[in-house]
């Protein structure tokens, strides 16, 4: 005799069985077996609506197109100049001299050695929606970071070994904010300006303004630049200065003042820039300040004068105040080696 529940029970193992079938051999619709009306409808009231079998989507394989650039071959330069005419004139240039002559790369090789293989890039035809246009490295649209990447796989043991964490690198400066490669407006080291000073002074205006002061460093008779003092790659000193020290950067030209001297002066020993502004100045000597008010910033409660240099004197009509300065009678204020030279006087 049955239990009150075993009809629905077996109705339920039945829909069961033939969805595991159905899983391991399909059939079409017309080939299915045909469940009985009663067996339909207990499956239907007991089978929970999580098991209930829907029609398989079709997958559609898509290749990814990050895929597309493994397939890319090597063309040749002569297939980049039939667009890119106007490159044809690197063959003649700085790199294209150093890729034969220093890295043995053919001219035909040279397009591809930093945008990489162009096939896709050339079969795409200039259609900018084409997958394949994109396939190549493309200057104006890599990072900074990608862009220094390609350029450091050969510049990399040329002196540039201190770019990598210094302050350009840092800044995220890339190598075509000073440089360019196809279209320089100077040849011997490929800039995107005429002059080193009009390169820095996309950034460092207010320092290049300074040498058209009265008194500066002889930039603007092309006498030096920019990188007479600094390396722009970087260095290992303050400032990317090339030497170690502000002073050692001074001495490399005026070695007069270097000594060592039987009397020192402090301020001239710690650093040239207590007294001197490196770049420019309306003062004559490229003084931070005018004198005698600049060596009252420190001597100015000693011998004399007893006060510092201000209105109240010139109202007094003191005589010092005028075409005067300590360095009438302390000539040698960058140090002495006289024996009577404590003072500086001689």
């Amino acid at each position: 005799m049955l239990r009150k529940n075993e009809t629905p029970r077996r109705a339920l193992f039945i829909v069961a069985m033939g969805f595991l079938s159905s899983m391991q051999s399909p059939l079409h619709a017309e080939d299915a077996p045909a469940l009985s009306t009663a067996s339909a409808v207990a499956a239907s009231s007991m089978v929970p609506a999580a098991v209930a079998v829907s029609t398989p989507v079709p997958i559609v394989a898509h290749t990814p197109v990050a895929k597309a650039a493994e397939t890319a071959e090597f063309i040749g330069a002569q297939a980049c100049l039939s667009c890119h005419d106007k490159r044809a004139d690197f063959k003649d240039s700085i790199h294209g001299h150093a890729f034969q002559q220093l890295k043995g790369i053919s001219f035909e090789q040279s397009c591809e050695t930093c945008h990489g293989p162009g096939s896709l890039h050339a079969a795409a035809g200039g259609d900018k929606s084409n997958p394949g246009y994109a396939m190549i490295k493309s200057f104006k649209t890599m990072t900074a970071v990608e862009l220094n990447k390609t350029c450091l796989e050969c510049h990399e043991d040329e002196g540039r070994m201190h770019w990598m964490g210094s302050v350009h690198e840092k800044r995220n400066v890339s190598c075509l904010a000073c440089h360019s490669i196809h279209e320089p407006k100077d040849q011997k080291s490929l800039l995107i300006q005429p002059r080193v000073e009009l390169v820095c002074a996309q950034c460092h205006k207010d320092i290049v303004a300074k040498t058209r002061r009265d008194a500066h460093m002889p930039v603007e008779e092309g006498k030096m630049d920019c990188t007479s003092c600094h390396n722009p790659h970087g260095s290992s000193t303050p400032k990317m200065l090339k030497l170690a020290s502000v002073n050692d950067t001074c001495y490399s030209c005026h070695a007069d003042k270097r000594g060592p001297f039987v009397w020192e002066h402090p301020p001239v020993r710690e650093d040239c820039l207590n007294c001197h502004d490196p770049h420019g100045s309306h003062n004559e000597n490229m003084l931070n300040a005018r004198l005698p008010f600049l060596c009252q910033r420190c001597h100015i409660s000693s011998r004399h004068p007893a006060i510092p240099y201000d209105f109240n004197v010139e109202k007094a009509g003191n005589n010092r105040i005028m075409a005067e300065g300590c360095t009438n009678c302390h000539s040698n204020i960058h140090g002495s080696n006289h024996p009577s030279g404590k003072y500086f006087f001689r």
